[in-house]
């Protein structure tokens, strides 16, 4: 009984916390600006696969970083413009800056990384390593001058 209620407790804190995270990308987009595209992080043995909603944005126009364990893709979505003048009904698709950062938990080669845009999904795969870069084994001596 103690763990069905510790899984349903895990679950609710789950929700809240995935509320909490849209509702600081709503009000992030308001005050910058900048909309925040729909992500999904995902990981095999071998590699981390992040996928990234990004409709209508030309391959052109998208820049993605990797720096202290972030993944950033930032860029513009441009809107087509008419030589007619139009009266939106209903406006709905975002259009302008997108910048979304995500942290990527894990050793990953960014060096090795790949990326590409199809159908609007961008997907940027890092490779895993095996030992962190730059760790070196120091070997345990007897002493000075032994």
């Amino acid at each position: 009984m103690r763990n069905l209620r510790r899984a349903a407790q895990e679950m609710a804190e789950m929700r809240s916390a995935d509320l909490i995270r849209q509702h600081h990308d709503v009000w992030d987009e308001l005050a910058s600006g900048v909309w925040v595209p729909h992500a999904d992080i995902c990981q095999t043995e071998s590699r981390i696969v992040v996928r990234v909603e990004l409709p209508g944005v030309a391959p052109s126009d998208v820049r993605i970083e990797f720096a202290a364990g972030v993944l950033c893709v930032k860029g513009t979505k441009r809107e087509r413009r008419r030589h007619r003048i139009e009266r939106y009904l209903c406006l709905e698709r975002r259009y302008g800056r997108f910048q979304r950062s995500l942290r990527i938990d894990g050793i990953v080669n960014p060096r090795r990384a790949r990326a590409w845009l199809d159908r609007g999904i961008l997907t940027v795969e890092l490779p895993r390593l095996r030992n962190r870069p730059g760790t070196v084994v120091i070997p345990l001596g007897t002493g000075p001058n032994k």
